[in-house]
């Protein structure tokens, strides 16, 4: 059991606590990795939660690093990694334990994953990909049979009602097999900060391990409670769109590169325009707002990029 924190220490009281809930079921070892926290995470772990192995980092590994330098140290055969702002709701931990024991070709598992509203969030996806982003930016998914569309694209536009097998699954929540770390390095270092989880995931790919996505449990993810002190939106925007730009140019060409920031300014700027119209036509609500200020927020993501500005780092 693995858990990153950076200045989270209550909502790292609650996740530790739910380990100790509902995990209480299944022999397991917690790593908790600090990363420089100034919270007093470190202190509150080692006096509250002594059983964990504590490693207390000089500096902000990210990600990727802290969780690879615990698997490094880890003792089990499977690795659950947690993020500090999430917590266990049930023993769905070990029932998916149970699964992928059961299914020796699955290399990663995840599981549901709640907001605090009680909405899912998109806990599963297929990999970010040129056709993907216009069948999705366009709304041609419309014109599809609901089940070819939930298969293409994943993430919010299926129930996650059902078990199946997914290109990656959220980070917030991993169950890695030993044997897949060893054969893969773990996440890549070199990024710090949004895509992580995807780019292992296609190396595990690559490698013949299957990603399965099981409904036998459910965690909460309060989301961004570390990225926010470091990112504003603006921040946020930019780190998640370009590290999926870069991806999708590392697997498909610079050919499809090159397409995907027209796409995305194609898409947005259909957004902007169909639900400003329903706005003008007193059809506005809640989801057009939302929409549309998504929407502005790609608009400015490149034209940042291109022209230069803030890149949403917080002061320190």
């Amino acid at each position: 059991m693995i858990v990153v924190s950076w200045n989270t220490v209550a909502l790292l009281r609650r996740c530790l606590a739910s380990v100790g809930r509902f995990l209480s079921s299944v022999p397991h070892e917690v790593l908790v990795v600090d990363n420089a926290s100034r919270d007093g995470s470190a202190d509150m772990v080692a006096e509250e939660f002594r059983e964990a192995r504590l490693f207390r980092n000089s500096e902000n590994l990210g990600f990727g690093r802290a969780n690879n330098q615990a698997m490094a140290e880890a003792r089990g055969e499977f690795f659950l990694l947690l993020n500090s702002d999430a917590e266990l709701l049930d023993d769905g931990a070990a029932r998916l334990l149970e699964r992928v024991r059961a299914r020796p070709e699955v290399g990663v598992a995840g599981l549901r994953i709640l907001r605090p509203d009680g909405r899912v969030q998109a806990s599963a996806r297929r990999f970010p990909t040129l056709r993907r982003l216009c069948v999705a930016g366009f709304w041609l998914n419309r014109v599809l049979p609901r089940p070819v569309t939930e298969d293409l694209l994943l993430g919010h536009y299926w129930d996650h009602c059902g078990e199946r097998e997914a290109d990656w699954v959220i980070g917030a929540c991993m169950l890695v097999r030993r044997e897949v770390f060893r054969e893969t390095g773990g996440f890549d270092p070199s990024i710090f900060l949004y895509g992580e989880e995807v780019e292992w995931c296609h190396r595990i790919g690559e490698r013949g391990w299957k990603v399965l996505f099981s409904p036998v449990g459910s965690i909460l993810h309060l989301d961004h409670q570390s990225t926010n002190q470091l990112l504003d939106e603006a921040g946020r925007v930019d780190r998640c769109l370009t590290a999926e730009d870069a991806l999708i140019a590392r697997w498909e060409g610079r050919l499809a590169g090159a397409l995907v920031p027209p796409a995305r300014i194609g898409a947005a700027l259909l957004r902007i325009g169909v639900f400003g119209l329903r706005g003008l036509l007193g059809r506005d609500d809640a989801y057009g707002r939302d929409v549309r200020s998504e929407a502005r927020g790609v608009l400015a993501h490149y034209r940042r990029r291109w022209l230069g500005g803030s890149d949403g780092t917080r002061a320190a």
